[in-house]
């Protein structure tokens, strides 16, 4: 059910939180990006992270920048931001060793009909849903987004061995296999050198969460975990700009308030009502719109 989580919403200025990174507006070719790229410098990595507008619901990809390669996390969802990053990776004048996909959102893997001569790796939960659904929630998007996204399918070729351990260009890549969060199964990735934990969709930066899974006290409880991991001080989320630990207690709070909430209420409406009420600051309502569609579902 979790392939629904994407819509097109009116696009507002996309705010940035304050941390130790370095925002940018890049143009291309005269124009300047839609989205907005964060740039983290650490000792033996650089990362790129682009941020999508709020009119793809702010989602991530991140271009790990090593000596003399790209890794390259998730694809985007709309060909215009795909694009985007496509032409911003090609700027940075280095091969991509390889393009990871975190989990099976469409909106993190229809971009990779851009990345077509590039090795894609998965957990071969996300590429047996991709390679089992994709085509089906390609069609059901085309009504209403034509040529925003992909025509076909793209599935990962490579299948990631999690828990394991992988040295990409001198970098140590640690892969862990995440149940019953925001997604049915999800990959988070830690670079214990450069102290990063790529937790992509297991963590969401001042956007409304994705609830639709339903799974509010496990996603809980996987936060704290990653809460306690004190060597990590910087979290790469999937939806919003990088951000520092903090980012879990503020995740445990929020899916704190939707389990209370969602005791009370009758309705989606009432739901997001009283969500955006409780967190005026946060962005990406529509996600409350897709989650609802599976929490309160149509006869």
């Amino acid at each position: 059910m979790h392939f629904k989580k994407l819509a097109v919403v009116t696009a507002v200025l996309l705010a940035s939180r304050s941390l130790n990174h370095a925002c940018h507006a890049i143009t291309q070719g005269g124009k300047t990006m839609k989205g907005t790229i964060v740039i983290t410098n650490k000792e033996n990595v650089k990362i790129h992270s682009y941020i999508s507008p709020e009119d793809s619901t702010l989602v991530s990809t991140q271009i790990i920048e090593t000596k003399h390669e790209l890794v390259v996390v998730d694809a985007q969802f709309l060909r215009p931001y795909a694009r985007e990053v496509k032409a911003y990776i090609a700027g940075l004048n280095k091969p991509i060793n390889r393009i990871i996909i975190s989990h099976s959102h469409p909106d993190h893997w229809f971009g990779l009909e851009f990345f077509q001569d590039v090795p894609v790796y998965s957990l071969p939960e996300t590429k047996e849903e991709i390679e089992k659904l994709g085509d089906v929630i390609i069609q059901s998007k085309k009504p209403v987004l034509g040529d925003l996204v992909t025509d076909k399918k793209y599935v990962p070729t490579k299948i990631i061995a999690a828990p394991g351990k992988e040295a990409i260009d001198g970098v140590i890549f640690e892969f862990e296999r995440i149940k019953s969060a925001e997604a049915v199964i999800q990959l988070l990735i830690k670079l214990p050198q450069a102290q990063v934990l790529v937790a992509q969709d297991l963590a969401f930066n001042r956007v409304h969460l994705f609830i639709g899974q339903k799974e509010f006290k496990s996603w809980m409880q996987i936060a704290q975990s990653m809460e306690a991991l004190k060597d990590y001080s910087i979290i790469l989320a999937g939806h919003g700009e990088p951000a520092d630990s903090k980012i879990f207690h503020e995740n445990i709070q929020y899916l704190n308030d939707v389990m209370e909430i969602f005791l009370k209420v009758k309705t989606g409406a009432e739901l997001k009502h009283a969500l955006v009420k409780k967190y005026p600051a946060y962005r990406g309502a529509v996600l409350l719109d897709i989650s609802n569609s599976f929490l309160y579902p149509q006869p």
